[in-house]
């Protein structure tokens, strides 16, 4: 079920973070504060968490103008570019877990997205 399908995605990627922090020192779970800012307590909430590629992730936070990046789970960067409150997402991401980044000018937003 697609219930079961998510379960199991977020489950696994938990293993993989884990695996590549160990490993890999990549710290993905997540990265390390950079020097222009910390990371931030304050939660980064966009909707739908679950979509399907080329669907837009609209932000519950007031972001305009912000850098933001998406990652695979290899640490990859598959799309990044400056929100609006909203970000598209590209047509040919694979179903898989992804995590976003928001950079502001002083702070750094993370979440994690699924594409299904």
């Amino acid at each position: 079920t697609k219930a079961n399908r998510i379960k199991f995605a977020d489950s696994l990627s938990t293993v993989l973070i884990s695996y590549l922090n160990h490993h890999f020192n990549m710290n993905l779970g997540f990265c390390a504060p950079t020097a222009m800012g910390s990371v931030s307590k304050n939660k980064l909430l966009v909707y739908p968490s679950i979509l399907s590629a080329g669907e837009t992730l609209h932000l519950k936070n007031n972001f305009q103008n912000v850098d933001y990046k998406i990652y695979n789970l290899t640490g990859s960067v598959v799309q990044e570019g400056k929100t609006s409150n909203s970000i598209p997402t590209k047509n040919d991401l694979a179903p898989a877990t992804y995590f976003m980044q928001l950079k502001s000018k002083y702070e750094i937003y993370r979440t994690k997205i699924i594409i299904q």
